[in-house]
């Protein structure tokens, strides 16, 4: 639409100046092509005096801060060459008032005048396709401005024109609706009706066609849209259809509540008639309606009661306080709600469970009562037939030691014994028809809740809990509720309530005491295991999972001989039976091939099982057997073992060499046994193997060492034993263990040396940022002073433009010196000195509180904090940490709203979890990791000052603290902040 313009250049340009749009009169007046000139800056087409004066970015400041500006200025062409422009700039701004585009209409002032000049030419002049657009500044305003959207269409229904107030209603900015067609905005079941009407506006010049239909909104839900369609294609001064729409969504949908609501209101009328005792009367108690309900319970016709006085039904049972206190009530606008019992036609009489609703007048006066009756003539002569007894069931239940209660099926209370009464701190005619969740409390109620229920189905119900009462005293209670059945319907339940906190007490005192043993049991070098009369594992400890290879999920609860089928009928067998049949303890040693180990056991039977304690006497054994020379032993046991072994006599001798000694050393037996043993490793004289073992044998002592053999490459883990004729030797192959301890050393020196760098790095940085802010700061001193100066001195010949830039350098100037020392604080951050000390958090907020307290007195602010924590940690960060949630919580808040803040701790594993929660204006969950980036910003500086540092440092100093911070927020309700730091 814009290319058909023909007398004036409009050029729009993003938020920051960048030429977004540029139509063909552009091109003619200033020569550029479009290729050419988007996505540069419109200082393009200024004079480079202008430019460097910074014209440019000062015409789009006060474009924003008047909306529109209006100038004449110089402009220049492609080819060098200046004219005189007139120039109107707007600024755009979305449905959540945020800069997005500016609108610059420019003409050349020279040919508007020589047009002005000239005499009109014989032929009539092509009028602009839509002068009334762009002539008409006011009309264009109140347009802009409406209420309602406006949008012109072609004759094919193609957009040329939408108005601002347009783009406020559905979302869509002009070039995005204008890439879309109207059928593809509407809604796919109202496309057929649209269709139509669009039809008959084409056929019908000049006459409004109304239609609603559903049109979908930029966002991609759908609105409904109330338009106008006006074909005014034949006036040449508009040619366009007009087409005006209001956003009707919300009326929409207040039509379907109160549709929906009437509908409602008369299910509520069937199913009240239906199932309730309904009369309605005057204020003064004259009837005027009644149902099929009242007239068939009272026995009077509709006729008879009609006009007649409530009193008709007056059985005259209730005392006059009672009828007082019901008239006082609704008669003061209040809802009344009891039992009542009245009298029918017959004579007989009925009882009623009765609510009465005042119905108010604009004065708030009664003009009308309804009364809702339910039927409980029935229930009420079972109430007292129960009463009847309850003079001896209380006799019979006072000197039972627990609280006895009856409640009816509708959960009132007929009787409670002594103990139950002083439970309760009532008498009996207080708890007589009190129901059960007045009684009870809320809280309490809903945790028997579903007990209730149950027994009301008549099934008995057993429980244990924590009980207490309106004052706070607790008990811990066993409870039972007992379903009174009556041809097998429940018409109530006992409830019996024992006290039975001495036993718990009890219990608690013997599973500490187990808890107790448990620990001692876990914590024990030896394996542990118990067993039952049936042989079921019962216990199993951590000691007995390493030594036996099971894990306690793996054996608990199961028959230890099916999980050990190989040891039945083993000696070990024999001996566990043997504890049981005597009920001695029992001891003994044993070889388990399954564990290929030596084990010490002891036996102890327990009355009801036996406790297993084993102990591995693997190395002592080994050294026994050594000492024993057994060759059946050493084939039997010796060749077994993983450890390579070998033995020397005092004249080192081999005497014995296992197969593993043959794979450690490569070594065979027929090369070792009976060879000198420094004869065949003659290249290990002087080794560290060679000194240890004659050190075991001089000083009768066990050695333990390791050793490294160069032959083979290969580092051994050795144990060397004396035996009184020589020396049993068992070693393994650890190479692979030590070349990971050298290479894992070698790591550690690799990162001391980095660190060293590191720290050498980050104080040359500190103080390379420290250098450099000091010397920042130095020339903006000096331009905010030299401002400040020239405003001061030649304020009388300085206009009011410039003025303003003076302003905005000294403004610019103070929020870079801001941003540098920011700068600074954060590169900080990390570098602390002095070591950890105890802090406590509460004298810390304590502190903080009264560093603000101008600020809160002013704000009305409210800051309330839990009992926090002592920390061993470091004061100076973890007390700018809550500084700077803090002064965020007072500082982001809507206007004329109090602020309010919380501060909170929860103990979790490994950490203290800490939450800062206020009232304030709330973030997006778009915005939620970007604001912890330096200089992220998301406010306008004039709304709320600041650089956007605060979170950033926050964020690196709980990083430096072992923890991590987060947000959960939503806009307009607020915020909470959480982190965590490290216990130790």
């Amino acid at each position: 639409m814009i290319n058909r313009i023909t007398d004036c250049a409009i050029i729009t340009t993003d938020a920051v100046g960048s030429i977004i749009s540029w139509n063909s009169y552009a091109q003619t007046l200033y020569g550029y092509e479009q290729s050419e000139i988007i996505g540069k800056s419109i200082a393009t087409l200024y004079t480079p005096e202008a430019i460097k004066e910074d014209e440019p970015a000062a015409n789009l400041q006060l474009a924003l801060l008047n909306t529109n500006r209006n100038n004449e200025e110089l402009r220049v062409k492609k080819d060098g060459s200046t004219f005189n422009a007139d120039i109107n700039c707007t600024a755009i701004f979305n449905r959540e008032h945020e800069l997005v585009a500016y609108t610059e209409i420019s003409q050349d002032i020279k040919k508007i005048e020589t047009a002005g000049k000239q005499p009109a030419p014989k032929t009539t002049a092509k009028k602009p396709p839509y002068p009334f657009i762009a002539g008409d500044m006011h009309f264009k305003k109140l347009i802009e401005n409406s209420y309602e959207g406006v949008t012109l269409l072609d004759k094919n229904f193609n957009v040329i024109y939408r108005s601002l107030s347009a783009e406020r209603i559905n979302g869509w900015n002009t070039i995005d609706r204008i890439k879309t067609t109207l059928d593809g905005v509407i809604y796919p079941d109202d496309k057929e009706q649209v269709r139509k009407i669009l039809h008959d506006v084409l056929i019908n010049p000049g006459q409004p066609m109304a239609c609603t239909f559903r049109s979908k909104h930029r966002k991609g839900h759908f609105i409904w849209l109330e338009c106008v369609f006006t074909n005014f294609l034949n006036d040449p001064d508009i040619n366009a259809i007009v087409c005006n729409f209001r956003d009707i969504t919300e009326k929409k949908r207040a039509d379907e509540v109160l549709e929906q609501t009437i509908k409602e209101l008369f299910d509520y009328k069937y199913a009240l008639d239906n199932s309730a005792i309904v009369a309605i009367t005057d204020q003064k108690g004259i009837i005027n309606h009644v149902n099929n309900n009242f007239c068939k319970i009272s026995k009077y016709s509709r006729e008879e009661l009609i006009g007649q006085d409530h009193r008709i039904i007056n059985s005259s049972y209730h005392d006059k306080a009672f009828i007082h206190n019901l008239w006082a009530t609704i008669a003061g606008g209040k809802i009344w709600k009891g039992e009542l019992k009245n009298k029918a036609k017959d004579g007989g009489f009925y009882w009623v469970d009765t609510t009465i609703v005042p119905f108010l007048n604009g004065k708030g006066k009664p003009y009308q009562y309804i009364a809702i009756r339910s039927d409980i003539t029935e229930r009420k002569l079972n109430e007292e037939k129960i009463i009847e007894n309850a003079s001896f069931i209380k006799t019979v239940t006072d000197n039972v030691p627990a609280l006895i209660t009856y409640w009816t099926e509708d959960l009132r209370c007929l009787f409670a014994n002594k103990p139950g009464l002083k439970w309760f701190d009532k008498q009996l005619h207080e708890i007589q028809g009190i129901a059960k969740r007045e009684l009870l409390g809320e809280d309490e109620y809903m945790l028997h809740e579903g007990h209730i229920k149950n027994v009301l189905n008549g099934e008995a119900q057993s429980f244990e809990r924590s009980f207490y009462n309106s004052e706070g005293k607790s008990i811990y209670n066993h409870t039972h509720y007992l379903p009174d059945m009556e041809n097998g319907k429940v018409k109530g339940f006992y409830s019996l309530i024992y006290d039975i906190s001495e036993i718990k007490l009890a219990e608690q005192e013997i599973n500490r005491k187990t808890e107790q043993i448990e620990n001692i049991l876990e914590s024990i070098g030896d394996a542990f295991f118990a067993v039952d009369k049936s042989w079921v594992i019962t216990y199993w400890n951590n000691m007995a999972e390493k030594y036996m290879g099971k894990t306690r999920d793996e054996v608990l609860n199961k028959n230890i001989w099916e999980i050990y089928p190989d040891a039945v009928n083993s000696p070990a067998y024999a001996k566990y039976q043997e504890a049981f049949e005597t009920n001695k303890t029992v001891h003994f040693e044993l070889y388990s091939i399954y564990l290929r180990n030596w084990s010490d056991i002891s036996v102890y039977p327990t009355g009801n099982g036996l406790s297993v304690y084993i102990r591995d006497i693997n190395e002592r054994k080994k050294a026994e057997l050594v000492a024993a020379r057994s060759q059946e032993e050493k084939n039997t046991i010796l060749e077994s073992i993983d450890d390579a072994f070998f033995a020397v006599d005092k004249n080192w001798m081999v005497t014995y060499w296992n197969k593993t000694a043959e794979t450690a050393l490569g070594k065979t037996k027929e090369e070792m046994i009976n060879n000198y043993l420094w004869g065949v490793f003659s290249d290990s004289i002087d080794s560290l193997s060679y000194k240890k073992y004659h050190e075991a044998i001089e000083t009768n002592q066990a050695v333990h060492f390791e050793d490294y053999y160069a032959p083979l490459i290969k580092w051994y883990d050795v144990s060397a034993y004396p035996t009184g004729n020589g020396l049993s030797v068992y070693f393994k192959d650890i190479t692979e263990r030590k070349l990971a301890d050298i290479q894992l050393k070698e790591l550690n020196l690799h990162l001391q040396k980095q660190a060293k760098e590191l720290a050498i790095s980050n104080a040359e940085l500190e103080q390379f940022a420290y250098v450099a802010s000091h010397d920042l700061q130095e020339p903006l001193r000096m331009v905010t002073g030299f401002l400040s100066q020239i405003e001061k001195k030649y304020g009388q010949v300085i206009d009011d433009k410039g003025k303003q830039y003076i302003h905005f350098a000294v403004d610019g100037a103070k929020r870079m010196r801001q941003i540098i020392l920011d700068l600074l604080e954060f590169s900080r951050v990390g570098r602390e000195e002095g070591g950890l000390e105890e802090v406590d958090l509460n004298k810390v907020v304590n502190g903080i509180l009264a560093l603000y307290r101008r600020q809160i007195e002013e704000q009305n602010a409210k800051i309330t904090s839990d009992d926090l924590p002592v920390l061993q940690t470091l004061r100076v960060p973890v007390r700018q940490v809550f500084q700077n949630l803090i002064s965020n919580g007072l500082k982001y808040q809507k206007h004329g709203v109090s602020p309010l803040i919380n501060i909170s701790c929860e103990e979790i594993k490994g950490y203290w979890r800490f939450s800062v929660k206020d009232n304030g204006i709330g973030i997006e969950a778009e915005y939620f990791d970007k604001i912890f980036i330096i200089f992220q910003r998301l406010h306008n500086k004039d709304e709320y000052s600041g650089t956007g540092m605060g979170l950033a440092v926050t964020k690196k100093i709980i990083e430096n603290l072992g923890g991590s911070i987060w947000v959960k927020s939503e806009e307009g309700k607020g915020s909470t902040f959480y982190f965590t730091i490290l216990k130790h």
